[in-house]
């Protein structure tokens, strides 16, 4: 019976091992702001996914044009990799110039500069996104980001609870996009 224990602790902690490589702030950052830019396409051309099944939108993703999908991956991935980083480059460097430098001595890391831009990319996404929802119609898909807010009817604590953690997330991405780097 010795034996079991120790399955069941290595177990737990293989769990425990998972569990934090998936809520580890880098990748939640870079998630979110993936979904949130699908987002945003899903509302360009007007797909509801509060009324669609995951079969449904497999079956719509088999007819999606290639062209489509490559135009998708193309311009998140350059708006991750060169647009978000120069606007974060200019910003440290208006910082450098015009500004109070870091007050730390050490240069930050090549990982807490990409959380920074990241998290700059979360925020960008969301407020393209809050904007091209509030422009539609009633009645019409309205995107993650107006549903948070004005979509989520209740006001139990749940609900309420899940609006407080968006916002310290946001927040926290609003602090990360202005770290300095120098």
């Amino acid at each position: 019976m010795a034996d079991d224990g120790s399955v069941i602790s290595k177990a737990v902690e293989k769990l425990s091992g998972a569990l934090e490589k998936l809520v580890d702030n880098r990748m939640l950052v870079l998630g979110v702001s993936l979904v949130l830019y699908w987002d945003i396409w899903m509302i360009w051309f007007n797909t509801d996914i509060g009324s669609i099944s995951l079969d449904g939108a497999l079956a719509k993703l088999k007819f999606l044009p290639l062209r489509t999908m490559i135009i998708f991956v193309v311009i998140y991935s350059m708006l991750m990799t060169v647009v978000i980083p120069a606007a974060r480059y200019l910003y440290s460097w208006g910082h450098l110039y015009y500004g109070e430098p870091r007050s730390s001595a050490e240069p930050r890391t090549l990982e807490e500069r990409r959380l920074s831009d990241w998290a700059l990319a979360v925020l960008v996404f969301y407020i393209w996104d809050w904007c091209a929802g509030c422009l539609k119609p009633a009645g019409q898909y309205n995107g993650l980001a107006v549903f948070v807010f004005k979509g989520l009817s209740s006001n139990d604590v749940v609900t309420i609870v899940f609006r407080v953690c968006v916002a310290f997330f946001l927040w926290f991405c609003l602090m990360m996009a202005l770290e300095k780097d120098y």
